[in-house]
């Protein structure tokens, strides 16, 4: 098909030939223009398709921004068969031409004097529009492309499989698709199987640490303490025998010398254990090698990383997966010491990487043997940067490098660590080399926009951070969490309320239990600001909103859900926080019912509550503010004689999912 050489954004950038893949720079759409001619503009590109100088022989044919020029113009002559030639309206004496026989990938396309053969004629197919990376979509296809091509679940090597299993890791941040933790569960099993419960056979020390970084994230995710004692006990090992000075770690037993390659890795799983284990010595350990390799290795000033350090030698080539995991580090230490330097070395680090590294904004090298997977390993800190430090610096950029590997794939939905040239039909490359792409179609934001309006709907599959919670499809349309049980939770980075008064927080619910989601700022242990009582709905295919009071909060956060309660506690569809005090929202919600009644009011010691023909199942008492002084169940009266005298306001649900709010005197 007609293609665009290396799927190029660029002026004049050549067309060829090239096996059909779907690719928008195999896509073009034909505009009328007047007198039979027309202009062909490449999707992909949004250029046409030109002549570069007067009609003759072997002319190329590039494309170029729109022109009125006849060197735009083509005309359409039905050759009688379902083909067409094209020929330019300049000279319409030349036809576009394929110049050989050989119909193989990569073939010049130019102009001919037309001779009516076959390599002159063009069928035009209509094709439906199809979407443009990165969206979830792409990357679930392109993901499973790999895997299957591959067979990647069943990869025996050390470090190649630690780096598979961290993209299992990266897509199930992304989705909370369980199936990913089956993956990973598979694929562990067979990692063990090879190379057995202790690793320290390995004599390369980042080796170990990578496998350490595949395992912490698999545990902290899916909450399987299997995967945090393997890692800690894994990398305690290493550190203990690759620990210099206290600073500085060997990148291989009995190599006097250190690499970035194992301090960078050392330094994230020591944040990852950090959190997964609550000892903080992990962090303490993190900023030792840190503030070495800054002296060392890491040009703070540039964000350069260079490769290693021996014996006062530095070796000042770079990499991608060296910047990657020094920017992990420096957002993450960032995260848990909200030191500004961290976030400055952070930028910098990236930035580096965006403009020294990266060919015409393309990533279009670091191949041959361990190099080609490189990149990838980039951009799952990429996606933290981005994230974590609410920056959008790099999200064009990575989104223009999804939009050109993508189109640079091959028709098995397969791409080479080259994003920036076409991937070959004849696949020469290994699993790793094509995981880069994978990479980063899972961990490419999607979006160019990082904050989410804290007063309009918030879906609740759109997490930034979780802990063993699922997706699956809602019956109200979109995606609803599942798989909520006691202690998991779904984090919410970049979270604006701006100055606005903020008094309540509605979720969209289902349950067959009764449960509470605690809403939490920073982290799922930062400040409780409130805690919502799931009702049962009859189903979990039932939806309802409840709404529950949360401290006045302001400015941008970052909103953790925590549920709490016995087995499966409930789906959640959406949430949105309402402005207003809690007072405001009592007042709204108070309705002249007269099946729902308290008494006495004003009370001294006990009320009692009245529900027709209904069985209570929670009663709440909060201040004016929403502060939750006192949580029952089951209970038609309630011991208020601690309360000191003031008014409050009483919330009941009952068993056939009906509430009420009431205000009394003390």
């Amino acid at each position: 098909v007609l293609d665009v050489t290396n799927s190029l954004l660029s002026q004049n950038a050549q067309i060829k030939s090239w096996t059909e893949t779907n690719s928008d720079a195999q896509r073009w759409i034909i505009t009328f223009i007047s007198d039979s001619t027309y202009w062909i503009s490449n999707v992909a590109s949004t250029y046409n398709m030109h002549i570069i100088a007067a009609p003759k022989d072997s002319i190329n044919i590039n494309q170029f921004l729109k022109s009125t020029s006849s060197n735009y113009k083509w005309v359409f002559v039905d050759a009688g068969d379902g083909s067409y030639f094209i020929k330019t309206s300049t000279n319409t004496a030349f036809s576009l031409n394929m110049n050989t026989s050989d119909t193989s990938a990569s073939k010049n396309v130019q102009l001919l004097k037309f001779n009516n053969e076959d390599k002159q004629k063009w069928i035009l197919e209509p094709v439906s529009p199809q979407s443009k990376a990165p969206t979830s979509g792409i990357a679930d296809t392109m993901f499973n492309a790999w895997k299957d091509y591959y067979d990647v679940l069943h990869d025996k090597g050390f470090w190649s499989t630690a780096e598979m299993l961290e993209i299992i890791d990266d897509a199930y941040e992304v989705t909370g698709n369980p199936k990913y933790k089956t993956m990973f569960s598979q694929l562990y099993t067979v990692f063990i199987s090879a190379h057995g419960n202790d690793w320290m056979g390995n004599e390369y020390n980042d080796d170990i640490t990578w496998m350490v970084l595949a395992c912490v994230r698999a545990g902290i995710n899916s909450n399987n303490s299997t995967y945090i004692n393997k890692a800690k006990d894994q990398f305690d090992k290493m550190y203990a025998r690759a620990i210099h000075t206290g600073d500085w770690l060997t990148w291989k037993q009995g190599n006097p010398g250190t690499n970035s390659c194992i301090n960078g890795p050392a330094m994230v799983a020591c944040c990852y254990l950090a959190k997964a284990t609550g000892d903080s010595s992990y962090y303490k350990k993190a900023i030792a090698i840190y503030n070495w390799s800054k002296d060392k290795l890491f040009i703070p000033a540039t964000g350069k990383v260079n490769d290693n350090y021996n014996n006062g030698t530095i070796g000042n080539w770079s990499s991608t997966y060296n910047q990657g995991t020094y920017l992990g580090a420096a957002v993450m230490l960032y995260n848990y010491t909200k030191q500004a330097s961290y976030l400055t070395e952070a930028i910098k680090i990236a930035n580096y990487t965006k403009s020294d590294m990266a060919s015409s904004g393309i990533f279009n090298w670091e191949s041959g043997n361990d190099l080609e997977g490189f990149k990838g390993i980039f951009m799952r800190y990429a996606r933290r940067f981005t994230v974590d430090c609410n920056k959008t610096d790099l999200i064009s950029w990575l989104q223009l490098n999804a939009k050109v590997a993508y189109n640079n794939r091959n028709s098995k939905n397969i791409i080479s660590t080259l994003w920036g040239t076409r991937t070959s039909e004849n696949i020469t490359f290994d699993s790793f080399s094509a995981s880069t792409a994978v990479s980063l179609l899972i961990n490419c934001p999607l979006s160019t926009v990082l904050t989410k309006d804290a007063f309009k709907t918030i879906e609740a599959e759109d997490f930034n951070y979780l802990k063993n919670v699922n997706v699956e499809a809602c019956p109200e349309g979109t995606s609803n969490l599942t798989n909520t049980y006691n202690g998991y939770y779904t984090g919410y980075n970049n979270i604006n309320f701006g100055t606005k008064t903020t008094g309540s927080i509605q979720l969209r619910v289902s349950s067959l239990n009764l449960a509470t989601i605690e809403i939490h700022l920073t982290g799922p242990t930062g400040k409780l600001i409130g805690t919502a009582n799931v009702i049962k709905t009859g189903s979990l295919n039932t939806y309802t909103d409840i709404t529950c009071p949360i401290l006045t909060t302001t400015g941008l956060q970052n909103i953790y859900l925590v549920f709490k309660g016995t087995g499966q506690l409930c789906n959640v569809n959406n949430f949105i926080f309402i402005e207003g005090t809690y007072a405001d929202l009592i007042e709204n919600k108070i309705e002249n019912d007269n099946k729902f009644s308290i008494f006495p009011n004003p009370v001294s010691n006990e009320i009692n509550i009245s529900c027709e023909n209904q069985t209570i199942e929670s009663v709440i008492i909060t201040d004016l503010n929403g502060k939750i002084l006192t949580r029952n169940s089951n209970l038609n009266k309630i011991d208020v004689s601690e309360l000191p005298k003031g008014l409050y306001i009483i919330s009941v649900t009952t068993n056939q999912k009906h509430s009420f709010v009431r205000k009394f005197v003390k």
